[in-house]
Formats: structure tokens, C-alpha cells, sequence
């Protein structure tokens, strides 16, 4: 039977998986509420409806993995190069994935409050941005063709971090910042601004 949406599943094995790979898992399946006493908004944002209890995997087969992953996958391997001493710290603060994290680094953070910076968010989009517009800056470009230029790579990194919402809002409000040059033929913070909240609600 085909469940709509996902599932959480707490499963140990000793053996090898790598992402990408095909694994079929038996358990029992249950609904969850995420709107309850403990509020758990990461389901809903996850699009998890259902957990797995008492999984056990039956089968591992090799497969493929999409470009997203690839790229997580060098970006891991050139943080493990540069810092291989904290490097799951600095593949957090670039992608936004805590899965490599130890579980105690991440009690540390989160006790110490300061567990959003392994988040990515608008101000990574911000540093994109920047790179890219100094780069530009001596092209004197039109802004339809700098908006081009700049939000391709942006929709490409929001597809790298899973299009965590974040990022999406600060991709939507990039362009919606050169929509009002373009439009205006200066940057209206306002008018942008006004034109983001209306897209993102």
C-alpha cells in the first residue's frame, strides 16, 4: 500500500549504507500528530506524517544518487580535506545537514544557544549574493541579466540545502529586490519588500 508523505524511521544495522542506496525496511507503522502538547512544527515542515517503531532492514541493494546529493557529497569531502578536524561543523554551516554531527556537538550547541548558526539561512543567500554582485559589478550589466546571473546559482543552492525555507525566502526576496529594479529602475526597498511578503504568504 502507497502512504502519502513520510516516514520517520529509528532503525539500527551493522552493516553499509551509503546514500543513494535501495533499502527496504519492515516495522510497524503509526500516524503522528505533530500539532500536540510538544509542538513538533519540524514534522509539518518535513512533511512527516507517519513513524516506524521496532524497523529492522531486510534488504540493501546499490543505487544512484541525484545531483544534490553529489554535490553534498564534495562538499563533505573538501570540508574533510581543509578541516578534517571539525569538518562536520563546517559541512553543517555550508549545507544545513546536522546528520554528520555528532550527537554530543550537537547537545553542546543546542545547551549553549547557539544551534541556528548550523542552519543555513538568509545570511548565506546574503553571501552569495555579495560574491556575485562584486563580481558582476564591473560588467555594468542590465539588471535582467545580473537578476539571471545571480539567481541561477541561488535556485541551485537552495536545491543543495533541500529548498529549506530559509533559503527560499531569501531567494524570493532577492528577486523580488531586482523586479523592482528592473520595474523602477532603481532598488525600492519598500516596494520589494512588500512584493516578498506577498509571494512568500
Amino acid at each position: 500500500r502507497n502512504y502519502r508523505g513520510r516516514t520517520k524511521i529509528g532503525v539500527f544495522y551493522d552493516g553499509d549504507i551509503s546514500v543513494g542506496d535501495n533499502v527496504s525496511i519492515t516495522g510497524e507503522l503509526y500516524a503522528v500528530y505533530p500539532i500536540q502538547a510538544e509542538n513538533k512544527t519540524y514534522l509539518l515542515r518535513d512533511r512527516i506524517r507517519y513513524e516506524m517503531l521496532s524497523a529492522t532492514v531486510t534488504s540493501v541493494s546499490a543505487g544512484k544518487i541525484n545531483v544534490g546529493e553529489s554535490v553534498r557529497a564534495y562538499i563533505r569531502r573538501t570540508v574533510q580535506d581543509y578541516m578534517p578536524i571539525c569538518s562536520e561543523i563546517g559541512y553543517s554551516l555550508l549545507t544545513g545537514d546536522r546528520s554528520y554531527l555528532p550527537s554530543n556537538v550537537e547537545y553542546y550547541f543546542t545547551q549553549a544557544g547557539i544551534i541556528h548558526l548550523l542552519a543555513v539561512s538568509g545570511l548565506h543567500v546574503g553571501f552569495i549574493v555579495a560574491l556575485l554582485c562584486f563580481a558582476f559589478k564591473r560588467f555594468r550589466l542590465r539588471p535582467v541579466v545580473e537578476w539571471a546571473l545571480v539567481t541561477v546559482p541561488l535556485i541551485f543552492y537552495a536545491y543543495v540545502c533541500n529548498f529549506t525555507p530559509s533559503v527560499v525566502r531569501a531567494v524570493i526576496m532577492v528577486c523580488c529586490g531586482y523586479c523592482a529594479r528592473t520595474a523602477y529602475g532603481r532598488y525600492d526597498l519598500l516596494t520589494s519588500l512588500s512584493w516578498a511578503v506577498a509571494v512568500i504568504l
